[in-house]
């Protein structure tokens, strides 16, 4: 395994587009963890760049090696295979927190000798010295022309031309074994077949296009095809397109399930039916209620009464135009394009279910690192798959006369076996399970349709678009005949192999209202937007103190050298000594401590307060420390020399 090592010889932004008002103008971009990132599809850019810029000016020997290295790694636009490097995002190596690791940078036009109004720009950025590590795969062939393109590429990010993003890039071999495979422990299923689960745990957001087709949107889970399409592949690698490869993959005789939502504690989520509603606050929720308050189907996953939100990404894009002049995307060259993904760090548990001889065949190839989704050589894709503890398949038991119900988990493609005609007619569901649930008459029925599409990557064409019962669809029976005994979980129609037509059976439950839990992922980022919001509270603070305040700039200046050489609050009551004049050393400490403290400033205590009783100025700053202290009385010193420009200062 090798990773791309990034040094940052110089400061960096990587602007992500974001920006928090009156704080800062241009910030970088952030995961999910608070923490900044290179996002791969800009440094793949710039590797691209360089290779470019090797091809042009690389003498006639070596352009045509060159040439079949660049269309081998970086890919030629139409063909079927992606190219062969695969870059991931990089990440900071040895860093915690953002405030240990960026700085906030200003600057401002100048007009006439002085600045221009409301020309000031704050940046954030990386701090020179930091080091990005991205994980890497790429034909070892091809080192020495990828090692070449890491050399081409010196500057990255915003103002590069004005002393940003001064990189160094080189690659190093990383420890690891990427051979390592799973080990099975599946569970037998009554028809004979086994299953086994997997929680699959995203490393890097996952782009899983919509099965309607449309081009902008993204799942909220994996469809089985994701998984299937992962093992066909590993199978085709090591086996070629052989007999065992058409009877698994092409003929369905394994089945690869979703993948839902599954919390830290193993719980899964499934999608919510039609019939549960909740009232418009989302605080309460009833299944089947006739009650007009709950008027809203819940949507989403769900298990019991908590509701399970699945998070998502937005990501922005630019290509940019062949004239390397031109830094952004225009009307008439580039492209700029987003991207909905599924945020890192989401687990989602699924199911392959199939005969025990090919599940030991599987258990050969079966992957730790998985790549999923669109646009899965770089930035997006990267995931972990790891074997769970297989729990026994779960029965429902119907008693003679009762109800029970039928739940769509994924598309469910009916074909009529008359006509072959495929629609989403639940009268074709009885049909289909009249072998496993014989006297099973539908009573009645709340479904919607979807549209059940996809693309064949070797083909290169759009997969028919078949017309199909939506997830969340409720289909009631009544058992007519005698006592049933029911796997919980089915797949009833097409495509079954690739996750389609997953049906869960479950009795009636009560329609009783009750409390609306909800969960999420947990973003460890809410670190960086509390201590930014903790550093504006103190300035804010600072502001409504310092509002009228006269004081002189040179001596302002002054004491804010003083505290910056400090590092604690008795250095800087020593620092303030070095006024000579005794009114002078008097308006300094008013202005540092407040006129509420005036009683130490007549008795010449000033040293003896900052020492004993400044780390309990809340009636001040409510500053805890001098760190808090520092920002604060910086924040003050800057708006009094404000009033003094802008004629606002009063007596103090």
């Amino acid at each position: 395994m090798k990773k791309l090592l990034i040094e940052l010889k110089s400061d960096l932004c990587s602007f992500g587009g974001n920006g928090f008002a009156g704080v800062v103008d241009m910030d970088l971009e952030f995961d999910t963890d608070g923490l900044p990132f290179l996002p791969t599809k800009r440094m793949k850019g710039l590797l691209r760049e360089s290779a470019l810029d090797i091809l042009d000016c690389c003498d006639a020997d070596k352009h045509k090696e060159y040439k079949e290295s660049f269309d081998l790694v970086f890919g030629v636009a139409g063909r079927e295979h992606a190219g062969a490097l695969i870059l991931d995002n990089g990440r900071l190596a040895n860093a915690s927190h953002v405030d240990d690791c960026t700085s906030l940078r200003t600057r401002t036009a100048m007009e006439d000798g002085q600045a221009k109004e409301h020309s000031l720009r704050t940046m954030r950025v990386v701090n020179r010295g930091s080091i990005f590590e991205a994980r890497m795969e790429f034909p070892e062939e091809r080192r020495g022309f990828i090692e070449l393109c890491c050399k081409g590429v010196r500057h990255m990010g915003l103002n590069r031309t004005r002393g940003y993003g001064e990189v160094c890039c080189r690659i190093e071999e990383q420890a690891g074994d990427e051979s390592h495979t799973l080990a099975f422990a599946p569970v037998a299923l009554a028809d004979g077949t086994a299953a086994q689960t997997f929680v699959v745990t995203l490393d890097e957001p996952v782009i899983v296009a919509d099965r309607s087709g449309k081009p902008h949107e993204c799942e909220s889970y994996l469809p089985g095809n994701l998984l299937y399409g992962c093992f066909a592949s590993r199978w085709i690698d090591k086996h070629g397109a052989d007999a065992d490869f058409r009877r698994i993959f092409l003929k369905g005789a394994v089945k690869f399930s979703a993948a839902f939502p599954v919390d830290e504690d193993g719980v899964v989520y499934r999608p919510a039916p039609i019939t549960l509603k909740t009232d418009k606050e989302k605080k309460r929720i009833a299944d089947g209620s006739a009650n007009t308050e709950f008027c809203k189907p819940l949507g989403g996953f769900v298990c019991g009464d908590t509701a399970y939100k699945v998070s998502h990404d937005i990501f922005a894009h630019h290509a940019r135009p062949n004239d390397k002049s031109i830094g952004h995307a225009t009307d008439a060259q580039g492209q700029f394009y987003g991207y909905k993904a599924l945020s890192r760090r989401q687990a989602f548990a699924c199911r392959i279910i199939g005969g025990k001889e090919d599940l030991e065949k599987l258990e050969k190839i079966a992957p730790q690192a998985l790549r999923l989704g669109r646009s899965r050589t770089a930035q997006y894709g990267a995931a972990t798959l790891a074997a769970a503890e297989s729990c026994a398949a779960q029965r429902v038991s119907i008693p003679a006369g009762a109800a029970f119900r039928a739940v769509v988990q994924t598309p469910l493609i009916l074909a009529d076996a008359k006509d072959g005609a495929i629609r989403p007619d639940v009268k074709l569901l009885a049909d289909a399970i009249n072998d496993t649930a014989p006297g099973a008459k539908i009573t009645s029925a709340s479904i919607s349709e979807t549209v059940a599409a996809g693309y064949n990557a070797k083909w290169r064409l759009p997969r028919p678009q078949m017309r199909a019962v939506a997830e969340g669809s409720v289909v009631v029976f009544e058992n007519t005949g005698g006592e049933l005994s029911l796997e919980a979980l089915r797949h009833f129609g097409l495509r079954t192999g690739e996750g389609f037509g997953e049906v869960l059976f479950e009795a009636i439950p009560e329609n009783g209202e009750r409390k609306l839990h909800s969960k999420s992922l947990a973003r460890t980022g809410v670190a960086r937007s509390t201590a930014n919001a903790r550093k504006q509270e103190l300035k804010s603070a600072a502001m409504r103190y310092a509002k009228g305040k006269a004081y002189g700039n040179s001596a302002a200046s002054r004491m804010l050298g003083m505290l910056r050489k400090s590092s604690d609050f008795a250095g800087f009551a020593l620092e303030l000594n070095g006024f000579e004049q005794p009114k002078a050393k008097t308006e300094a400490v008013l202005l540092c401590i407040g006129r509420e403290n005036r009683l130490a400033v007549q008795t010449g205590d000033f040293r003896s307060f900052f020492e004993t009783k400044a780390r309990n100025i809340s009636s001040i700053n409510n500053a805890e420390g001098f760190d808090e202290y520092k920002i604060w009385l910086e924040a003050v010193l800057t708006q009094v020399k404000y009033n003094n420009r802008d004629g606002k200062g009063g007596c103090g």
